[in-house]
């Protein structure tokens, strides 16, 4: 695919680029499978069902359901940070489109960096890694 892009803007090749939809996704599985390929014309994609869930400091969980009591994480500063799980699907699911988290901070440096990663797991627990940009000729496993 990177192929075309750069056959049709750097070289002028004429190999019908343009008629690319402008947004494809590969949506993967565990095993670092693609489980299909989604494409279309808009970003997000129009059925896009946009789904709020919401940090539980006191359980360090992730859930659906609206909390109405307030609690706070704490953790030391430059340490690994705070986790939030939520409890395992009874079903697949696809996480496809922007994700954003809102939080209320405050800290004991002067200043810092938050990093927020939503990560998937296999049924057994096992954190699963895709590959950011595959070369579908040769496909390398991340170390690490």
């Amino acid at each position: 695919m990177q192929k075309r892009f750069f056959d049709c803007y750097l070289k002028g090749i004429d190999n019908g680029w343009e008629n690319e939809p402008p947004v494809e996704v590969e949506i993967r599985a565990p095993g670092d499978t693609v489980r299909r390929v989604a494409r279309n014309t808009a970003w997000p994609f129009p059925e896009t069902q946009w789904t709020r869930f919401f940090l539980d400091a006191a359980n360090k969980t992730l859930s659906r359901g609206q909390l109405h009591n307030m609690a706070s994480a704490t953790y030391p500063a430059l340490s690994e940070g705070v986790t939030f799980s939520t409890a395992p699907w009874e079903h697949d699911v696809e996480i496809l489109g922007p994700v954003k988290v809102k939080l209320f901070v405050s800290s004991s440096t002067r200043d810092m960096d938050i990093f927020a990663t939503v990560c998937a797991y296999d049924p057994q627990g096992q954190e699963m890694t895709f590959i950011a940009a595959p070369n579908r000729n040769h496909r390398s496993r991340k170390a690490g």
